[in-house]
């Protein structure tokens, strides 16, 4: 009996020991960071010579455009005024868009097994408030499944995607694949024309006259109650400005006429100068996911149990990497004592 009291003792002192170094000797997924490419930063060293928008102007911009997911907006010239007669004024801008990550797998099973593979991601990822949807993509007769990402949390959602590869390539034949993580999209020299390309759903050359003229009449009363430095000008279907005018005066007064009176304000984008700036991130050549691996040693023991004992009783000390938390945390609900007693419970069953 106390040879047998003497052995557990030494056992539980080695799998501790064991336990602590795969922890302090982990590592965590890596993957390029669009913030340090030299591309970008050389694109933002020149961007940022041309004006900045503020916070304001940059809201009321991305309400002119509707676009929620853009980050900042350069402006690049004064108004520029057409020299024949008064018709081409506009500003052009710059702005950065940050796009969502995404995971895209094509898998060598015909398309009616999406739905089973949909479900069973659903059901089996977690980490539902990173996740905004797993949907079939329809693009081949294939299974072809895209995971896109709610959260901004780079790092985790590769860690998720991760996740997602090692449940599918356990049981499916995954034949392309792609990661976008951390991909910034610059789109150059948009112009505001300081006109309405629609009012109610209507292009403004399909408006009868008397339309016209209760548009007209409309904006002419919001230009006063609004305090709006601008006229509008049938004659050339303009909105004209002060010479003093602000930038957050044009913008702020573009983005009211749109909250305000269903309207469109006139934009051109020429395709030939768009400049995307993405990162296709590339997984590891070894996936760092391992259900339950909880000191990232790439094993599945009773080790792993032990280290998420040992973090949730005293985090400072035994704390699990990021990955080594994200591989214990089987079912994204966050670290607990059921994820070590799952990993006991698991090996135990494969034991008998």
């Amino acid at each position: 009996m106390k040879l047998k009291r003497l052995f557990a003792t030494v056992l539980a002192t080695v799998m501790t020991f064991s336990s602590i170094t795969a922890i302090n000797s982990s590592s965590t997924s890596t993957f390029p960071t669009i913030n340090d490419s030299e591309e970008y930063q050389g694109r933002i060293k020149g961007y940022e010579r041309k004006q900045l928008l503020t916070e304001q102007e940059t809201e009321y911009f991305k309400n002119i455009l509707s676009r929620e997911n853009i980050t900042k907006v350069w402006r690049w010239n004064k108004p520029t005024t057409d020299t024949s007669d008064n018709y081409f004024l506009f500003d052009e801008y710059t702005y950065e868009i940050q796009l969502k990550d995404y995971l895209k797998v094509k898998l060598d099973l015909p398309r009616e097994y999406s739905e089973t593979i949909i479900n069973e991601l659903e059901n089996t990822l977690g980490y539902n408030n990173y996740i905004k949807e797993i949907k079939d993509t329809d693009t081949y007769d294939c299974a072809d499944i895209s995971i896109s990402f709610e959260s901004s949390d780079h790092k985790m959602n590769y860690m998720i995607a991760e996740k997602a590869m090692s449940i599918l390539s356990e049981k499916y034949p995954i034949s392309d694949k792609m990661l976008q993580i951390d991909a910034v999209n610059h789109i150059p020299h948009i112009q505001l024309q300081s006109c309405f390309t629609y009012i109610d759903g209507k292009s403004h050359m399909d408006l009868t006259e008397q339309e016209f003229k209760e548009f007209y009449d409309s904006i002419d009363h919001d230009y006063i109650a609004e305090n709006f430095r601008a006229t509008y000008n049938p004659e050339i279907h303009r909105i004209e400005f002060p010479d003093d005018y602000t930038q957050e005066e044009k913008l702020g007064c573009f983005s009211y006429f749109i909250d305000n009176h269903n309207t469109v304000i006139h934009q051109y984008s020429n395709a030939l100068r768009m400049s995307p700036i993405s990162a296709i991130a590339e997984f590891d050549t070894e996936i760092n996911y391992l259900n339950g691996d909880a000191n990232c040693d790439q094993k599945y023991t009773i080790a792993d149990s032990t280290a998420i004992l040992q973090a949730l009783g005293n985090p400072d000390k035994y704390g699990l990497s990021t990955q080594g938390l994200f591989n214990a945390d089987s079912t994204g609900d966050g670290l607990t004592v059921e994820d070590a007693v799952a990993i006991k419970t698991s090996l135990a069953k494969g034991i008998e």
